[in-house]
């Protein structure tokens, strides 16, 4: 089942170059954009706001796949003429997603104001920039916002149903994450599977050369074969005799490729992954295997299971504003928020609780929580994992420390529990929210309008 599409593409569909002819151009009446395109659980939904995720959906694809997106279709020619798989075409494929994402988001919005869930004040200031990037837009074109809006995804599509659009997106993913973090599963489920799945939390320290038979996707020929595994066994003895094996390596770097690895997780299928992860494995064990294309020396140092101390900290976020201007403007803004905090933080004592109150009324522009209770070394980025993990951190340590998407504050406040029952906790979790997920798809009925939705993306 596919997660949830969070649309956040809209300034990347607004500044790219209109791929789709003018909606609001259509000739005949189904391809309007205030006709019916779907209907979902019995509200109707017009071709205008179908062709928000459509067009948001094919900008989001096109930029993850710019790389290899001329191997895919031909952006200047229709997508309707151009086949995807099977029969379908690129239309198809770009409808069907389309509608799938749209169904996701509203009903999961939907299921947020059931249950009276409320946007931070840090998403609800996202949108605003949105709709005030929009304006920008359409005023070097000469154009009112709504306007433009109804000359992009269709008449019919106002700044109002625009603000919508953007809202159901943030709610479907806010509440999603409230469903997720409210599954509690008991301690004996948590020990029990992850007693079944330990692999999955167990990393292994090793290196390997790679002696190269044939290029990757060609069957070698036995001269090949034999060759690269003659390479092979003389690295592996001389291994053997105490010589390492990147040195060992060394003088065949262009026959092969010596890799070494820290944290390296199970790869189900690989021919050596069930001897690396063997739990009577010793540091120093050699195996010599054969793969598709070559033969692998593998050298064994050690397995690391998710036993170490979780981190509590508390935390204040200051996210990058697109407002500020350049990405270092952005991470400036961001830095001195940060110091200002701190600042702040100092004169008002200095306290574990003046902090904590603190972070939790920046938790209301951040959109994070503030009292993390049980952090993983991979949660963060090397430099906060770094600093938090540090074997001379004490209780009651704060730093400004720098991310990619903005600076934080934090303030350890110990070690939490042990990382494997965090991350088998969340696993969990993530299966619970899907079950739950499932079963709430299932309870969605949708009808097509084929018809209208033809007429998509300005067909």
């Amino acid at each position: 089942m596919k997660k949830v599409c969070e649309i956040t593409c809209v300034i990347l569909v607004l500044l790219a170059t209109v791929f789709f002819s003018a909606v609001a151009e259509a000739s005949d009446e189904t391809g309007s954009g205030k006709s019916t395109a779907v209907t979902i659980s019995g509200t109707d939904h017009s071709l205008a706001e179908f062709n928000y995720y459509f067009n948001s959906w094919y900008a989001s694809f096109t930029e993850e796949n710019s790389a290899y997106l001329s191997y895919m279709f031909d952006e200047a020619k229709s997508l309707k003429e151009q086949e995807y798989e099977d029969g379908r075409t690129w239309f198809d494929f770009f409808t069907d997603e389309a509608l799938l994402s749209m169904q996701q988001i509203l009903t999961l919005a939907d299921e947020a104001g059931k249950a009276g869930y409320e946007l931070s004040g840090q998403k609800r200031e996202e949108i605003t920039q949105v709709r005030e990037t929009v304006a920008e837009f359409a005023k070097t074109l000469g154009m009112e916002p709504e306007a433009y809006l109804a000359y992009f995804y269709g008449e019919g599509m106002d700044e109002a149903l625009f603000e919508k659009c953007l809202t159901d997106a943030r709610l479907a993913d806010g509440y999603a994450e409230v469903v997720r973090s409210s599954i509690d599963p008991a301690e004996d489920e948590i020990e029990a599977y992850y007693r079944d799945h330990v692999r999955d939390y167990t990393t292994a320290r090793y290196e390997r050369f790679f002696a190269k038979a044939s290029a990757m996707g060609t069957v070698p020929s036995k001269e090949e074969n034999a060759a690269a595994k003659e390479i092979a066994e003389e690295i592996r003895q001389q291994v053997a005799g105490g010589v390492s094996l990147k040195e060992a390596a060394q003088p065949y770097a262009d026959r092969g490729r010596y890799l070494s690895f820290d944290d390296a997780s199970y790869i189900e299928g690989s021919v050596y992954g069930d001897w690396l992860f063997d739990t009577e494995r010793r540091d120093g064990d050699l195996l010599l295997v054969e793969d598709a294309n070559g033969w692998y020396v593998m050298v064994f140092h050690g397995l690391d299971e998710a036993d170490y101390l979780t981190a509590h900290v508390l935390d204040a976020y200051f996210p990058l504003d697109a407002a500020a201007g350049t990405m270092d403007e952005q991470l400036e803004a961001s830095c001195l928020e940060a110091e200002a905090f701190r600042d702040q933080w100092v004169k008002e004592g200095g306290t574990h609780d003046a902090f904590g109150e603190m972070a939790a009324l920046q938790t209301e522009k951040s959109g994070t929580a503030s009292d993390l209770a049980s952090v993983t070394r991979g949660q963060f980025g090397k430099n906060i994992t770094k600093w938090l993990f540090d074997e001379q951190r004490s209780e009651g340590d704060c730093e400004i420390l720098y991310s990619e998407d903005g600076f934080h504050v934090m303030y350890y406040d110990g070690p939490g529990e042990e990382a494997w029952k965090a991350l088998t906790r969340e696993d969990l979790q993530e299966q619970g929210y899907q079950a739950w997920f499932d079963d709430l798809m299932k309870k969605t009925e949708v009808i097509r309008h084929e018809d209208v939705l033809a007429h998509a993306g300005g067909y």
